[in-house]
């Protein structure tokens, strides 16, 4: 494993962390209705985001043991496609937290945090393919 790929993965991990830090901190900007909203809000990303994931995942070990596309354009069409649902996700989430008038602090962090998971995803790419 080059080690290119390891100080991604670490990097992303770092910037994981401080996404997530932003997120909780957002939340105190919360009343306790507003938080308990959150869950039926979005209780159908919750549901769909996993069955993506492991559908990206089968993709990936399918074609890593039938080759359909070669290993390198596969792998940055798997990062593309991270990318793109770090979109999607950052923009249903403003729509949604928009359209039911949560605070603009709060809904200013979600997409601080949205952005930076976005920049990890980026970061380990970069890491991976050109170090």
């Amino acid at each position: 494993m080059r080690i290119g790929f390891i100080v991604g993965v670490v990097v992303l991990m770092a910037i994981m962390v401080v996404s997530r830090r932003i997120t909780e901190n957002a939340n105190k900007l919360l009343d306790s209705e507003q938080k308990a909203g959150l869950v039926d809000l979005f209780s159908d990303l919750r549901k769909n985001s996993p069955v993506f994931i492991l559908l990206l995942i089968v993709v990936f070990f399918a074609n890593l043991f039938l080759e359909f596309i070669p290993s390198e354009k596969a792998l940055i069409g798997y990062f593309m496609i991270l990318v793109g649902y770090q979109i999607y996700l950052g923009q249903r989430t403003y729509a949604v937290l928009t359209e039911n008038n949560y605070p603009k602090e709060f809904i200013r962090a979600q997409l601080i945090s949205s952005s930076l998971r976005m920049i990890g995803i980026f970061i380990l790419m970069g890491f991976f393919l050109f170090y």
